[in-house]
């Protein structure tokens, strides 16, 4: 947080993805709500979506869980200002 500067932004662009098993994980979920967690706030959430006519692998694979997860997301983080002591200015 440090190399930041105050009122600075952090861009991400993550994606969810899926295992070999086809368990769903919510990536960029996890990573904003780290962010947060360590102190930024959330100035933005861009979808980016994909042009993806057909799930990986055809019909066969939707069956298998193994479709593509077909966007990801900007993520936009704002550090906040200091918050000033009482009595200052």
């Amino acid at each position: 947080m440090r190399i930041i500067k105050s009122s600075g932004h952090v861009v991400l662009v993550v994606g969810n993805f899926r295992d070999r098993n086809g368990k769903y994980y919510p990536f960029a979920e996890t990573i904003g709500n780290y962010m947060v967690e360590i102190g930024l706030e959330y100035w933005d959430k861009i979808i980016l979506a994909h042009n993806i006519t057909r799930p990986m692998g055809g019909i066969a694979s939707i069956e298998k869980n193994h479709t593509r997860v077909a966007h990801e997301e900007m993520l936009i983080f704002n550090k906040p200002l200091p918050k000033k002591a009482k009595g200052e200015t």
